[in-house]
């Protein structure tokens, strides 16, 4: 958990191989998560949740209360 505020592919986001984008993992396309409130629908997909040593079964877009992003919630199985 954290707030990484990045986009994949950008320089900085550089996570290797060991942490994984659950997104992607799990084949939700891309969840475009900022911004929130504004005229348009959301634009970036900017956040993100990473998982290692575990997989994403399903990852959705949810409203947060008092935010200007969009939250993630992700479905995730240990081993």
């Amino acid at each position: 958990m954290g707030r990484l505020g990045r986009v994949l592919g950008w320089a900085g986001f550089a996570v290797g191989c060991l942490y994984h984008d659950a997104v992607e993992q799990a084949g939700s396309g891309t969840l475009l998560s900022y911004p929130v409130g504004a005229t348009e629908p959301p634009l970036i997909a900017i956040d993100h949740v990473l998982v290692r040593n575990a997989e994403a079964r399903s990852v959705r877009r949810m409203n947060v209360q008092v935010s200007d992003h969009h939250g993630l919630l992700a479905r995730i199985v240990l081993p």
